[in-house]
């Protein structure tokens, strides 16, 4: 669990002590008469600090600090380039389709651009917190997930144990990594919407289908009218799990009866555990498990990728 406590100045000056391991410090000011907010972030080591409120950050030992703001003078440029792109995407009230693909086209190479620089600053940084730091924070959406590992895997587990984003971030990755094809996904259980304790180890042998959604979700409500008819199609041959998200009971249970949904109904608590357990950002997210308990594969977003699978598995 991270770590926060709250400072007084007393006539503009604030000291504490802490042990820490080279561990970032968020420090966040906030001026009560103007009502600002403003953010300061140091590396910090054994040593002294001295944090202004408005630019400077002195350290007695800056050398992590020094290769933070060497990371930060590479990575702003492409930044600054996407932040660009995404205003003048919106910026523009008629954009043909023709620029529009334009637009997109830039925003992935300048994403290529700049995920190809923090991996290049990674691997230069694989002895220090730094780039651990950065690898935890900015390479948590590479598309690749086994290129993720293998670049955590160029730090030490004695780096690893004493950085916090690295140890919590191997966690999201081990999760990640189940749901590769061919991986075995976290065991899910819960109660279904009959009351009746359930678990997917208990249809183990059988294909499994676990289809996150939601009532609120329009693009999932939109692809109902294909999951009832592929359910129909197959429903001998692999179970279908619905777990619905971010929903409310009356609203979830009014919208299974409404739309017919007979197949095994569960809602995710209030914490997300399912959905988190499975690491679930995009709704709908379908995952295609095999008899043998293995994940065939992820499916995110409404699409006929999914029924394109499904025919194609179910009809050998």
């Amino acid at each position: 669990m991270k770590k926060a406590d709250t400072l007084w100045t007393v006539d503009g000056s604030f000291q504490f002590t802490r042990q820490t391991c080279g561990a970032l410090l968020r420090l966040s000011f906030y001026r009560a008469k103007t009502k600002q907010n403003t953010v300061r972030k140091f590396f910090a080591t054994t040593g002294e600090a001295s944090i202004s409120a408005d630019t400077t950050i002195i350290l007695s030992d800056p050398k992590l600090q020094d290769i933070y703001q060497e990371f930060t003078k590479r990575y702003q440029p492409t930044a600054t380039i996407k932040s660009n792109l995404g205003q003048l995407y919106f910026a523009q009230h008629e954009i043909t389709r023709e620029e529009k693909a334009a637009l997109n086209k830039l925003t992935e190479a300048a994403s290529d651009l700049q995920f190809a620089g923090v991996k290049r600053f990674v691997k230069e940084n694989k002895d220090n917190l730094v780039g651990g730091y950065v690898l935890a924070n900015y390479l948590y959406n590479l598309p690749d997930i086994e290129q993720t590992d293998s670049l955590y895997r160029l730090f030490s587990p004695q780096l690893i144990q004493t950085s916090y984003p690295l140890h919590e971030f191997r966690k999201e990755l081990d999760i990640k990594m189940s749901l590769l094809p061919g991986h075995v996904p976290p065991e899910l259980s819960g109660i279904d919407i009959r009351g009746k304790a359930f678990t997917v180890a208990s249809l183990k042998g059988k294909y499994v289908l676990l289809d996150f959604w939601g009532s609120w979700c329009l693009p999932c409500l939109s692809g109902l009218p294909k999951m009832k008819a592929a359910y129909e199609k197959y429903k001998d041959r692999i179970a279908f799990v619905s777990i619905a998200c971010h929903d409310k009971e009356i609203k979830w249970r009014a919208m299974v009866t409404k739309q017919n949904m007979t197949w095994t109904q569960l809602l995710d608590d209030k914490k997300d555990r399912i959905a988190r357990q499975y690491y679930v950002e995009t709704f709908p997210t379908k995952i295609l498990i095999g008899p043998d308990g293995k994940v065939i594969q992820v499916f995110k977003g409404e699409g006929n990728d999914f029924y394109d699978q499904l025919d194609k598995v179910l009809q050998k």
